[in-house]
């Protein structure tokens, strides 16, 4: 796992009955997904780092999430085909956003997030007008062009580009200050001292995630960051239309889920 990247610190392969249906009519599938996963799996108050692929890497399926209030630190957020999602109040650093395979009824909500690159998807039918139920309303630290590269898919109308003004990056204090665009988009700040173990005897004893330095697109370390966030897909591009997925890029994302394992 370690050599593919096929994984992250948080990784979940949902594979829940409606994932294996060869013939149930697409508009039945959010409410089959939702016959397993009754409430909703919380991801909330982290701080991830996989330096082996992504931090949060929902596969397979993975249904009915509420991710919010999360620090990505390295690999972003990869969410594959699955129902329905709520992704919001988030921040990548170095990274962002990564669409797989994605149903055109997934019912997905990714708002108020910051990302520093443009979405780098996989295996996203062409014939799809528009991704999710709602991508919009977030900040991108790098450039216009990552904002609307996916504008033709209905993402980020209404989302802004800027510099988010965080309080002291180089010290893992990534909230923003007063003035900040993510604030007028609805971002709220939230803790950045309160991540892992709370009992004193378990923080001497835990390890903390490196911070790692923000790149910009000339690869310098002090503004955004483009240019770690595309080698680091490319990667991963490698491996998603190899032997990990075998997608094809059929219309009907059911044909896109690989069959025996990966």
């Amino acid at each position: 796992m370690r050599e593919a990247g096929d994984h992250g610190s948080f990784n979940s392969w949902g594979r829940d009955r409606y994932w294996n249906l060869e013939n149930a009519p697409l508009d039945t599938l959010p409410r089959l997904a939702l016959l397993d996963v009754v409430k909703p799996n919380i991801l909330r108050n982290n701080r991830w780092r996989c330096d082996h692929g992504w931090d949060v890497d929902l596969d397979d399926g993975s249904s009915n999430y509420e991710i919010y209030n999360n620090l990505f630190l390295n690999g972003g957020l990869k969410l594959r085909e699955g129902f329905p999602r709520r992704v919001w109040n988030n921040l990548a650093v170095n990274n962002s956003l990564h669409p797989h395979v994605w149903f055109a009824n997934s019912g997905d909500v990714v708002t108020n997030n910051i990302w520093m690159g443009a979405y780098r998807p996989a295996a996203m039918s062409g014939s799809l007008n528009q991704w999710g139920r709602e991508v919009d309303r977030n900040l991108f630290t790098t450039s216009d062009a990552d904002r609307t590269e996916f504008a033709g898919k209905g993402c980020d109308a209404h989302s802004l580009v800027g510099d988010p003004l965080f309080v002291d990056a180089a010290r893992g204090d990534f909230r923003v200050r007063d003035g900040s665009s993510a604030l007028t988009l609805g971002f709220q700040n939230f803790p950045m001292d309160h991540f892992g173990v709370q009992k004193p005897a378990l923080k001497a004893l835990a390890q903390t995630a490196e911070i790692p330095p923000l790149i910009s697109k000339a690869g310098s370390a002090d503004g955004a960051p483009l240019l770690a966030l595309r080698t680091q897909t490319a990667i991963f591009a490698i491996d998603v239309t190899g032997s990990l997925c075998a997608i094809s890029r059929n219309d009907d994302a059911r044909n896109a889920i690989p069959k025996g394992g990966k």
